[in-house]
């Protein structure tokens, strides 16, 4: 099940830190993945922001190509993946081996 390729899952209410702040990877989601994944972690968003934070924190990146970011701009953040729809992320996470 494609819950089981994340480790969390977290809210702006439980944070301190905003996209692109690197440090929302160090302090809050890198100390929380239970065992590093093939690949490594992999961040999964719809628009150039969420890419930015990707790239800032030295992370692969899907960019959720169905969501509110503006193409052109997303594209050319030169993200690792494109999906058209939640239903290709499976496959994505399973191309990379990050169960």
């Amino acid at each position: 099940m494609i819950k089981d390729y994340f480790d969390v899952m977290w809210g702006l209410e439980i944070v301190r830190f905003r996209k692109p702040d690197v440090r929302l990877y160090t302090e809050f989601i890198a100390p929380s993945l239970s065992s590093p994944a093939a690949g490594g972690p992999l961040l999964v968003g719809d628009t150039g922001l969420d890419l930015h934070f990707a790239r800032n924190a030295g992370l692969k990146s899907c960019w959720a190509a169905y969501g509110y970011g503006d193409s052109e701009k997303c594209f050319a953040l030169e993200p690792d993946f494109v999906i058209a729809d939640i239903k290709e992320l499976q496959t994505v996470l399973q191309g990379r081996n990050l169960s």
